[in-house]
C-alpha cells in the first residue's frame, strides 16, 4: 500500500506500508527424521519526502520501522525490528554529478551500537562518445531473517559489505542487428 502526496511546492511525501505472511514447511531428509514447519510475519512502513531543492539537486530524507515475528515447529514465536532513518543528496552537475548518502539504523537483536551505512556515486556524461561513466563507494549491512535463523544448520551472523565500482554504460536507441 503506497500513498503518494505533494503537500508543499517542489516536495513529494510518499508513505508505504508493507505486509508479508509467509509458511514454509521442509520436507525430511531421511525417513528417520522429520520435517519442520515455519510460520512468521513482517511488517515494514517507510515515510519519506523529497525536495526539489532546484532543477539540478535534491534531498530526499525518511525513516523505516520494520517488524518481523516467526516461530517453527520446535522453537516458540521470536521477532526482531529496526528502525532507520536515511537521507540522499543528487547533483546533476555538466561537469561531475553526485550522488550521496546514508543510513542510520538500530536493530533489536544485533549489535548494541548503531548501523551505519553510506553511498559515495560520482558520475559523468561523455559527451563524444555519449558514455556514462560511475564511480562509486558504499558500504552495506544485513541481518539474518527469522527463517533464516530457524535453520539449525547455519550459524548466521549479519553481514557487513564495502563495495568499490567503476562502469561505463552506453544507450543504444535505434540498433539495427544483421
Amino acid at each position: 500500500l503506497t500513498y503518494a502526496v505533494s503537500l508543499l511546492p517542489k516536495t513529494n511525501q510518499v508513505i508505504q506500508w508493507t505486509n508479508s505472511f509467509i509458511e514454509r514447511e521442509t520436507t525430511p531428509i531421511s525417513a528417520s527424521s522429520s520435517g519442520t514447519f515455519y510460520r512468521g510475519d513482517y511488517n515494514k512502513l517507510d515515510v519519506n519526502n523529497v525536495v526539489n531543492i532546484n532543477q539540478n539537486q535534491s534531498l530526499l530524507m525518511g525513516v523505516d520501522i520494520e517488524n518481523e515475528q516467526g516461530a517453527t515447529t520446535y522453537s516458540s514465536q521470536t521477532s526482531q525490528s529496526s528502525v532507520g532513518g536515511y537521507a540522499q543528496y543528487h547533483w546533476i552537475n555538466p561537469v561531475l554529478s553526485t550522488q550521496l548518502s546514508a543510513r542510520y539504523e538500530e536493530n533489536s537483536n544485533y549489535s548494541s551500537d548503531p548501523i551505519q551505512t553510506y553511498n559515495v556515486s560520482m558520475f559523468r556524461n561523455i559527451p563524444l562518445i555519449n558514455v556514462q561513466a560511475t564511480g562509486t563507494l558504499k558500504t552495506g549491512f544485513r541481518v539474518p531473517t527469522l527463517y533464516e535463523e530457524s535453520n539449525k544448520s547455519a550459524d548466521l551472523a549479519p553481514e557487513t559489505s564495502k563495495t568499490y565500482e567503476v562502469s561505463l554504460a552506453k544507450t543504444i536507441q535505434q540498433a539495427v542487428v544483421k
